[in-house]
């Protein structure tokens, strides 16, 4: 409950900027400006998770590139954590294929699934970037999440969205 409220009241503060996005992206690639996709979540049950659209084709559109980022591009999932099908910490939703992929259908890895999926998490923290390190980051995350430890994933967010935006100058 707390989570929908924290969301519900970030978008409000943040509603001038979500606005703004929305009409560069209309006016950059016309209709729709956001990405609606199939993720798997809480017990791998599908809903949609909302972001805004940076791709035309197979290429990120040059606002898209700023969006992705900055990480602007994922504020619409702030909708997905008011209706409660994610969290902002937990492991990154998955698609149906990305399961499949990774090899994470089997009973070993159902541990994953008992969590809602978040908005950030430690594998999105982790500069190695594979299917065996995301596994652990998850998996110590599901067996080991506490106030602390949502917290210092926030914090270590933000930083590092802040360390990017830095970057670009």
């Amino acid at each position: 409950m707390v989570s929908r409220l924290a969301a519900g009241l970030l978008l409000a503060v943040l509603f001038p900027l979500l606005l703004a996005i929305a009409l560069i992206l209309l006016i950059e690639q016309g209709r729709p400006i956001l990405f609606v996709q199939d993720r798997a979540g809480f017990k791998r049950k599908l809903f949609q998770v909302y972001k805004f659209r940076t791709m035309a084709g197979n290429r990120a559109t040059p606002v898209g590139k700023i969006l992705r980022s900055c990480g602007l591009d994922e504020l619409p999932q702030l909708f997905n954590i008011m209706n409660g099908s994610m969290a902002f910490i937990g492991p990154r939703p998955l698609t149906e294929s990305d399961i499949e992929r990774l090899g994470w259908s089997g009973k070993a890895h159902d541990l994953r699934w008992q969590v809602k999926p978040g908005l950030t998490g430690l594998s999105q923290l982790s500069p190695v970037c594979s299917a065996e390190n995301t596994w652990k980051l998850d998996e110590t995350f599901v067996q080991s999440q506490n106030a602390a430890l949502s917290l210092t994933i926030a914090v270590r967010t933000v930083l590092l969205l802040i360390r990017r935006k830095g970057d670009r100058r």
